[in-house]
């Protein structure tokens, strides 16, 4: 069985078309934990409709709001598969994603998670592709995030196995990234689908999710990897490239976002 993880904070808008993502893959053993992290729209509501609707949802609710990572881990406390799929309140999966997920994890038995490219959509619809190398070495990974989170299976076991997701502060916006690196450090890979298997929401509202406190624990990260990673005067080095996005003004940030794809 498949069980497949969500957090939600005031999703009313997209969390139906999410939901409706997974109900409809063509892979049908999965159950569909969501948990609410004190919503303060009509979230409820339409999580208990999809609830009524279909035994395999669970629905949890945070008492306050807690964060991603706190979350999710709330959420591995109800699950009970043997693979967990990562899924966020406004992306959509394509319909053979988890089947393809789980073809390509028992054929690839020494490989801990999976994740994929990613169709990148606003309202608009469909405006690029991110694209991710196949097998990421170390040091592909220690010089960016080389894995996709919204779109990520992963070996529960594997993941139990480095304690889930750090609720540190420290690793605020990049729990994902953490989780990657800390599993690279225990000998635990990942691969990637070389094609979408997700669409992947990158709006007007993505960029001011992001902050320089992400990027500053980009850094830490790296200074805490790199002894682990031992990539010597190439590990310096992405460090050093590190901070100086840092001191990048944020037009600049904005200008990539804006014409990443584009």
């Amino acid at each position: 069985m498949i069980s497949v993880i969500m957090s939600t904070f005031n999703g009313a808008s997209t969390l139906s078309m999410a939901i409706e993502s997974i109900l409809k893959q063509t892979y049908r053993d999965f159950e569909l934990i969501i948990c609410d992290d004190d919503s303060t729209d009509n979230t409820q509501q339409v999580l208990a409709k999809y609830q009524e609707r279909d035994p395999r949802i669970t629905i949890i609710k945070n008492k306050k709001n807690r964060g991603l990572p706190q979350s999710l881990n709330n959420c591995l406390k109800y699950a009970h598969g043997t693979l967990i799929a990562r899924m966020d309140d406004d992306d959509v999966s394509l319909p053979t994603r988890l089947e393809t997920q789980v073809d390509w994890l028992n054929k690839h038995p020494s490989i801990s998670f999976v994740s994929s490219w990613l169709n990148i959509f606003d309202d608009d619809g469909i405006y690029g592709v991110q694209e991710y190398p196949e097998y990421p070495t170390k040091l592909e990974l220690f010089s960016r995030n080389q894995f996709a989170h919204p779109a990520a299976m992963i070996r529960k076991t594997d993941l139990l196995s480095v304690n889930g997701y750090s609720e540190d502060d420290n690793v605020l916006r990049i729990e994902d990234y953490d989780l990657w690196m800390r599993m690279y450090a225990a000998n635990l890979k990942g691969g990637n689908i070389c094609k979408p298997l997700l669409n992947f929401r990158e709006d007007k509202g993505s960029f001011s999710r992001r902050s320089t406190r992400s990027r500053i624990n980009i850094v830490k990260l790296l200074v805490r990897s790199k002894r682990n990673f031992k990539l010597g005067l190439a590990g310096d080095f992405l460090v050093l490239k590190s901070l100086v996005k840092i001191m990048l003004p944020t037009f600049v940030y904005k200008f990539v976002h804006k014409y990443k794809y584009r």
